[in-house]
C-alpha cells in the first residue's frame, strides 16, 4: 500500500505513523521514533511522557519539560494499513490495539513451511531470513540479498538503490555517486523480525503458542515502499560531490 502516510502531532511536534513498524517517526529527524511497545496502553489510547521543549520521547521522566501525553491507537491513526497487516476489513478492527490478533490463516500457512512474501516493485518475493535472502517468484529475476541491502542507523528498516529493468540492486558509493542512475528507485523494506516473527516463535520453541508472537503479525501481504528520492541521502551526496568538484575546478585555475 504506497501513498503519503499519515501524520500525528504531539504538542506541536510532527511525527510520521509507521504502523507496520510500530512507531510515530519524527518529520525532521530520522534517528527521532517513538515505539509505541514503550509507551504504556490504556486501550482506548497509549501514554507517553514526552518533552515538549526537544520533541522527544522521555521514558524516565528526567527531563523537567516531561508530560505524559496521550496518543490514539493505531486502529484509529491509519486504520487502512492496520487492517491490511492482520487481514481484516477495516470495519472488522477492533477498537483497541490490545486486541488485533494475527490472521489464524496465515499462521497455519507460516507453520506449514509457506515463506511470507513481499511485493517489490510489482514483483513477488518470498522471504528466507534463515539464508538473508529475498527470492523472486518469477525465476527470471535475480534473488535480492539482505547484504546487499543498507540497514537504517534505527535499525527498523533497510534500504537500497533498485534498477526497476533488471530487478537488481544497484550497489554505490557514497564518496562517488555523482548522478542517480537511470531507472533507478529507493526501496525501503521491513526488518527481518517484521518479515518473518514466525521464526522467532520457532527458535524459542514457541511455535504452537500463537499469543507470544509480540507486536508484529505473520504476513503475506508485505509491499517494499518506493522512497521519494527528496526524502533519501542520495541528492544532497550528489550535491556534495558538485560542489567539491566545482571548488577542486577553481583551485586549479589559480
Amino acid at each position: 500500500m504506497q501513498g503519503e502516510l499519515p501524520m500525528y502531532e504531539i504538542k506541536g511536534h510532527p511525527f510520521i505513523v509507521e504502523v507496520e513498524y510500530g512507531l510515530l517517526r519524527s518529520v525532521h529527524d530520522n534517528m527521532n521514533f517513538i515505539e509505541f511497545t514503550d509507551m504504556s496502553d490504556e486501550g482506548t489510547h497509549y501514554e507517553i511522557g514526552f518533552s515538549r521543549l526537544f520533541g522527544i520521547a522521555d521514558i524516565y521522566g528526567d527531563n523537567p519539560s516531561t508530560a505524559i501525553e496521550k496518543v490514539p491507537p493505531m486502529v484509529e491513526l491509519d486504520p487502512e494499513r492496520v487492517a491490511k497487516m492482520y487481514n481484516l476489513k477495516v470495519s472488522d478492527l477492533p477498537k483497541k490495539d490490545r486486541d488485533l490478533r494475527t490472521s489464524m490463516e496465515w499462521y497455519i500457512r507460516r507453520k506449514r513451511g509457506e515463506q511470507p512474501t513481499i511485493n517489490i516493485y510489482g514483483h513477488t518475493y518470498f522471504v528466507n531470513v534463515n539464508h538473508w535472502i529475498l527470492e523472486p517468484k518469477d525465476l527470471r529475476n535475480d534473488l535480492l540479498r539482505f547484504r546487499d541491502l543498507r540497514a537504517d542507523p534505527t535499525n527498523t528498516y533497510y534500504y537500497g538503490m533498485l534498477d526497476t529493468k533488471t530487478m537488481s540492486l544497484i550497489k554505490y558509493d557514497d564518496d562517488l555517486i555523482k548522478e542517480i542512475p537511470q531507472n533507478a528507485v529507493m526501496i525501503k523494506i521491513p526488518n527481518e523480525k517484521i518479515l518473518d516473527p514466525f521464526m522467532r516463535l520457532r527458535s524459542m520453541g514457541w511455535e504452537d503458542h500463537l499469543e507470544k508472537i509480540g507486536k508484529f503479525p505473520i504476513r503475506y501481504n508485505f509491499e517494499a515502499r518506493v522512497l521519494p528520492w527528496r526524502d533519501t541521502p542520495i541528492p544532497q551526496l550528489i550535491r556534495q560531490k558538485k560542489k567539491l568538484h566545482r571548488k577542486h575546478k577553481r583551485s586549479l585555475k589559480v
